[in-house]
């Protein structure tokens, strides 16, 4: 890690790093069954460790650490004593990432020909069996610019202003099909919003301060809850026969804003009483779009489950 000041406005500066991180004991012994519903029917899921007969029957190795290598550029512009931007740019490479294992199904088949898995008859004919495993490695590129300036105002109160910006782009370099499945790495390169933008803006004079903050959280697609589905010509849902025009890779749900106001009060030197709300204006994600696999009901406008908007991703 190192910085050069060129001058008193400039400064440059860059890092080169690895990191290390083993796998946590719940990765490398959980073990448990859960039950899950898919179209009203129940199925059992069960999660195993790599050291079980039942995983490694299905492909189970070892455990091995996360290892990564990480650099970074970047600048540090002060124009004006009152006023601080930065662009810092990042590559994060990750090698042998942890992730579960793609579902392997139990039929009574598979079941009659191995008694001496028990695990197979817990889960039970139609369940599933996962593991945690080195499946993937990725590479994470992105630019960080913030920007800040402070003034004091005719009044005697001060305003703060501040403005960040976050680029982030993650990529699957390699992965194991066998272990890992294409919706799996979908969420991986997509679940996150690749764009992500704050401005707050901050007001204080004497006891008091007020803070206002407009988040902004770009598109993101999730392919694991809502799996790849087709589309005719005019958008509407059909059934996956290779006749579509379109083949959509998860649900892509669109970009959002959101907005935070706080206040703050300042008394007997030592204590600040704070009220504030987080989303005033009570923004909502998109709603679950209607696939063949997972229709949407009329009667409550969400699927089997109830479910009405994403249960993970995003904001």
């Amino acid at each position: 890690n190192t910085t050069w000041h060129v001058n008193d406005m400039r400064a440059l500066r860059g890092t080169i790093g690895t990191g290390f991180h083993a796998p946590s004991p719940g990765q490398s012994n959980v073990q448990v069954v859960t039950t899950s519903f898919v179209q009203g029917v129940s199925i059992q899921q069960g999660t195993f460790p790599v050291t079980s007969a039942v995983a490694q029957f299905f492909g189970a190795v070892p455990l091995k650490p996360e290892t990564s290598k990480n650099y970074g550029v970047g600048i540090v512009l002060t124009p004006m004593p009152n006023f601080t931007a930065t662009i810092d740019a990042y590559q994060i490479d990750v090698t042998d990432r942890i992730a579960l294992s793609q579902s392997f199904k139990v039929d009574q088949a598979l079941i009659d020909a191995n008694p001496a898995l028990p695990e197979l008859a817990l889960v039970g004919t139609g369940g599933t069996v996962q593991y945690f495993t080195n499946g993937f490695n990725t590479r994470t590129k992105g630019v960080d610019v913030v920007g800040t300036y402070h003034m004091t105002m005719n009044d005697g109160s001060k305003l703060g202003l501040s403005l960040a910006y976050n680029y982030n782009k993650s990529e699957v370099t390699s992965y194991n099909p066998a272990f890992i499945s294409t919706d799996f790495i979908i969420d991986v390169e997509n679940l996150a919003p690749k764009n992500r933008g704050t401005l707050s803006v901050d007001w204080a004079k004497g006891p008091i301060s007020v803070s206002l903050r407009e988040n902004y959280f770009g598109s993101w697609i999730d392919a694991n809850d809502y799996p790849t589905a087709c589309t005719d010509k005019n958008g509407g849902v059909v059934p996956c026969n290779g006749k579509q025009a379109n083949i959509v890779a998860g649900q892509e749900f669109g970009a959002k804003m959101t907005t935070d106001l706080s206040g703050s009060y300042s008394f007997l030197d030592h204590y600040v009483a704070t009220v504030g709300a987080s989303n005033i204006f009570n923004t909502f994600p998109d709603k679950i779009q209607p696939t063949v696999a997972s229709p949407i009901y009329t009667l409550t406008g969400g699927q089997l489950d109830g479910s009405v908007l994403p249960r993970s991703g995003g904001p």
